[in-house]
């Protein structure tokens, strides 16, 4: 019998205020966070809009932003697929 492997998808939700702090005190905007994190501004303003997004993304963001990840999110969410 052969084992199965379950992957198990990670997500987070950003925190909309905590970001916006975030930006404001590094001076930037939207546009400018997504450039500098190389990722799309669509992605970007469906995070803000309170979307999940993937663990990485989120990371780039932060990374952009000089803070931790963990100020700028609300919660993460496990998903088996």
């Amino acid at each position: 019998m052969q084992s199965v492997e379950r992957k198990v998808k990670v997500t987070m939700k950003i925190n909309k205020q905590r970001l916006e702090i975030a930006m404001a005190n590094a001076c930037l905007n939207p546009l400018q966070v997504s450039r500098q994190a190389g990722c799309q501004y669509a992605t970007l303003r469906n995070l803000i809009n309170g979307k999940e997004g993937k663990p990485a993304t989120i990371g780039k963001i932060a990374s952009v932003l000089n803070v931790p990840v963990e100020k700028l999110v609300n919660d993460y969410v496990e998903s088996g697929d």
